[in-house]
């Protein structure tokens, strides 16, 4: 989650998490990406890297 901050816009915003306008829009429903309020909270969608070698399995251990 994302509290907007003073003189933060969506584009900004995108940007500073590697994501396009339309990834934050997309999970936050209803949202007006022309205006926003300081301190209101935003989902910032978490993109994957690609898997290494697709179609096969992968065992992680944590140590």
């Amino acid at each position: 989650m994302y509290f907007v901050q003073p003189c933060d816009h969506y584009w900004g915003i995108a940007q500073r998490f590697h994501i396009t306008l339309e990834n934050i829009l997309a999970v936050n429903p209803g949202v007006n990406p022309y205006y926003h309020l300081v301190g209101q909270h935003n989902f910032i969608p978490v993109l994957q890297p690609p898997l290494q070698n697709p179609g096969q399995n992968e065992c992680i251990h944590q140590g």
